[in-house]
């Protein structure tokens, strides 16, 4: 075995042992979060007034466990900074966080659907209300390819060295405006238990930004969520970020265009110098949707 093949061989197997790590992260993280509802579930907290976030996932505790909650508070529908601030990013009242993900392995319960749908519809009404024109862009793909890390890129900011997993979808309402059009960004938790809340938040959704890591084993198994994406929003535009293209063992943006079947731009989401070609990619696509007259979100929500 030649030295560079071993070292080839070494490098792959560190990373398969740091996404072995992440994966127990996430699923100890979802533990501790089920562990917490069945406790505010059981806890005698009935005559304390608490977030309606806390208040939806008390319902649902409470359901799972067969018992009727009496004084759980409803869910608040004209304010959605009310309920879905991010606690990570308190300095940015701006970013809004849903997690919930009851359901089974492919799809959600009929209890968390409609959970799900009443904040998703609270946040794009709150968002109607305060701005008025608006267009939904979405940053989807499997988990640890780097769609919050091009996240931050766009808003200029540097990426924690940690990796920190997305919950549920972060909501960021900053980020800039395109000839008078608030762009919102939506970014999609890549996490196989959270794919299936995809089909809600991914409603209304004009442009979709589908990133993948470059390799090819991700642009393969990110067929079928692609797919996902067209069936939820047909007439979305979609675009592939190929991201790490500083990775020796990357697929070129052409190979992964050709794979996938979408119009695919090569990215070093950790690289500042990346910011500019991106926002230029992204002005375009949002120009010519608005031109067009094919934003969803100008249509009534489903």
């Amino acid at each position: 075995m030649s030295t560079e093949h071993g070292d080839e061989k070494l490098r792959d197997l560190i990373r398969a042992t740091r996404a072995f790590v992440r994966r127990i992260a996430v699923a100890l993280g979802n533990f501790a979060s089920e562990i917490e509802r069945i406790e505010k579930a059981l806890g005698p907290s009935a005559n304390v007034p608490m977030p309606p976030q806390q208040a939806v996932r008390l319902a649902e505790g409470a359901q799972q466990l067969g018992t009727e909650p009496q004084q759980v508070q409803p869910v608040v529908q004209d304010a959605a900074s009310d309920y879905a601030v991010n606690p990570d990013a308190m300095d940015s009242p701006d970013i809004y966080q849903v997690k919930s993900v009851d359901g089974s392995d492919i799809s959600l319960s009929a209890a968390a659907e409609k959970v799900l749908t009443t904040q998703v519809g609270a946040i794009e009404d709150g968002l109607k209300a305060k701005h008025g024109p608006r267009l939904k862009i979405a940053l989807a793909g499997r988990a640890a390819v780097g769609k919050t890390t091009l996240f931050n890129l766009l808003k200029g900011l540097e990426s924690p060295a940690a990796y920190h997993a997305t919950i549920g979808a972060d909501v960021d309402r900053k980020l800039f405006q395109i000839d008078g059009t608030r762009v919102i960004v939506w970014d999609l938790a890549g996490q196989q238990e959270y794919h299936k809340t995809w089909v809600i938040f991914l409603r209304g959704a004009a442009l979709v930004l589908f990133v993948s890591d470059s390799s090819l084993e991700n642009v393969v198994s990110s067929k079928p969520l692609l797919d996902l994406c067209r069936r939820v929003e047909p007439n979305a535009e979609i675009i592939c970020i190929a991201n790490k293209q500083d990775l020796p063992s990357r697929l070129k943006p052409d190979e992964i265009e050709r794979q996938l079947g979408v119009k695919t731009y090569g990215c070093v989401a950790i690289d500042p110098a990346y910011r500019e070609g991106v926002m230029g990619i992204i002005v375009q696509s949002v120009r010519n949707i608005i031109n067009k007259g094919a934003n969803p979100l100008d249509q009534p929500l489903r």
